[in-house]
């Protein structure tokens, strides 16, 4: 990911990115470790928050897709989102991650 949108999430996505950050950091005597599921929700929340910031117009056709009677025609959405955050240079967040938004939302 360049520095431009490393800086750009860090502002805009900043509750989120600075968790993961001290996830990332070894615990110390001044600074304990989070634990395992603030780091995994601080994940999800970056993720999502990119997705937004970077794909939003692909986001938001997945998400007014996945209320149809038949999820499968979803897929091309989801797809268009995939594609989008790797043409980004961010990570491709994967199937799963779409299966938990989509469970969290309903």
């Amino acid at each position: 990911m360049s520095v431009d949108k490393r800086n750009l999430l860090a502002t805009r996505c900043a509750t989120s990115f600075s968790t993961l950050q001290r996830c990332a950091r070894p615990a110390t005597a001044t600074s304990p470790a989070l634990d395992k599921a603030t780091c995994i929700s601080a994940s999800v929340q970056l993720t999502h928050c990119a997705m937004k910031e970077f794909c939003g117009g692909q986001l938001g056709s997945w998400t007014r897709c996945r209320h149809d009677a038949d999820p499968a025609a979803c897929g091309g959405k989801m797809e268009a989102v995939r594609s989008c955050m790797k043409a980004n240079g961010l990570p491709d967040p994967g199937v799963p991650f779409f299966n938990k938004l989509r469970k969290v939302s309903e």
